[in-house]
């Protein structure tokens, strides 16, 4: 039995969990706490949450740093069954593979999305293309690791990577939408 989206991940019959690592815009971490990470398969979203993944996101953030972008990497701990190694340069993505029916896009998603500017209106078109190819996958919220998260972003503060200030509006972000559950 496969683990699904709300099960346990440490039930019987679920498949060991690996932590995997995501770096992307801040302002785009409200959409994936709301509806997922959203890819296309041969895409490699997620890097190894090992010493090579991690050295791996580092370079992304100070790279998207550089050029004045605010760039937070999240963890999400994944079923094994659901990821597949991807040919990639720096060898260490991983692909999504899709372990439910292929996602529907939420209006409200793409809307957040194009609103994002430089590259919103370029991840929408992309997001449209692999859904009519049927390429498209999610990791459903609820895999997102934020205790994790926050302890990969300050350790990038630590290393000069990252502003303080920017962890500390992650934090706020994460928080806010748990509270936001609690609350409802």
């Amino acid at each position: 039995m496969e683990a699904t989206p709300g099960e346990s991940r440490k039930g019987p019959g679920c498949s060991p969990a690996v932590t995997l690592l995501h770096a992307t815009d801040l302002r785009h971490v409200p959409l994936i706490l709301a509806y997922g990470l959203f890819s296309g398969i041969g895409r490699a979203p997620l890097a190894s949450g090992g010493e090579r993944g991690k050295a791996y996101t580092r370079e992304i953030v100070a790279r998207q740093g550089r050029k004045g972008w605010e760039i937070v990497v999240l963890a999400f701990d994944v079923p094994a069954a659901w990821t597949t190694e991807a040919e990639e340069p720096a060898g260490v993505g991983f692909d999504l593979v899709p372990p439910l029916p292929p996602p529907t896009l939420p209006l409200r998603l793409l809307e957040g999305l194009g609103a994002i500017l430089p590259q919103g209106p370029a991840i929408v078109r992309a997001f449209t293309e692999w859904h009519r190819e049927g390429r498209l996958v999610r990791l459903p919220p609820v895999y997102l690791d934020r205790l994790a998260s926050l302890s990969v972003n300050e350790g990038l503060v630590e290393a000069g990577l990252l502003l303080a200030s920017t962890v500390s509006l992650l934090d706020r972000i994460l928080h806010r939408e748990v509270n936001d559950q609690l609350n409802d």
